[in-house]
């Protein structure tokens, strides 16, 4: 079990920024450029940050999604950015932004087999052996894994240190465990797993070995029902159908 430190440490250290430096790092988006500033402001402008947010329709449907998911508990839907900043509150709000489009941006796995040419044969090999770590495999392989990569690029950009402990810690389904762990850490992991699982579904496939491996605990960790999770999927599997995600 990894403590937050010696993850920091991972995220920081020299031979973290060499790695990034030979990937090469994808520009911030420009909505995420002017939200951080407007957020930083000493009285930040609800009405700017609403209308960056609406600028992104795609952003926009997958904040509400997540806001009205049974991971957050709220008694009625929201259906704007306004009432989700009365729910919610506008730092908890940016964050949640911030880890979308992070998670939409920097995707580990492009950029894994970006950087190593020979990347194909480690999927193989994470898919027979279902059971394992993929991130295991992968750093037995490159000596790097994709949620590495993701957290170490999430730091170059500046983003907070939940969503970037997160990124990293995406396969890790021990911090569930870790009584030192932030929570909100634990919220983002087990929201991803949920979302995963439902592409998973969407894609036609029956079985997810991360839901298998992480399923249990991240549904403890948000407090929800076995029949929670099945409603959330379902509503993601509309939304997918109907292009709303």
């Amino acid at each position: 079990m990894q403590s937050v430190q010696d993850v920091e440490l991972q995220l920081s250290g020299p031979q973290s920024d060499a790695l990034v430096k030979s990937i090469g790092i994808p520009p911030r988006p420009a909505v995420l450029l002017e939200l951080e500033k407007e957020i930083a402001k000493e009285d930040p402008d609800l009405r700017s940050i609403a209308r960056l947010v609406a600028g992104d329709v795609a952003l926009t449907a997958a904040m509400l999604r997540t806001v009205n998911s049974p991971a957050f508990g709220l008694k009625r839907p929201c259906e704007t950015f306004a009432q989700a900043v009365a729910m919610l509150g506008i730092k908890p709000l940016s964050a949640l932004i911030t880890d979308l489009m992070v998670r939409r941006v920097l995707r580990g796995i492009p950029l894994m087999m970006q950087r190593f040419l020979d990347y194909g044969k480690t999927l193989k090999a994470c898919n027979d052996e279902p059971d394992r770590s993929f991130t295991a495999i992968e750093h037995e392989h490159h000596q790097a894994d994709h949620a590495l990569i993701g957290g170490m690029m999430a730091r170059s950009w500046g983003v907070s240190k939940t969503v970037c402990l997160a990124i990293r810690l995406h396969h890790d389904y021990s911090i569930f465990q870790n009584p030192d762990m932030p929570h909100d850490v634990c919220q983002l992991v087990a929201m991803g797993l949920l979302a995963e699982l439902a592409i998973q579904r969407f894609a036609g496939l029956n079985h997810s070995s991360e839901w298998d491996k992480g399923s249990d605990l991240a549904i403890g960790s948000l407090m929800l029902t076995d029949q929670d999770v099945e409603d959330w999927v379902d509503r993601l599997l509309e939304d997918f159908s109907s292009g709303k995600a």
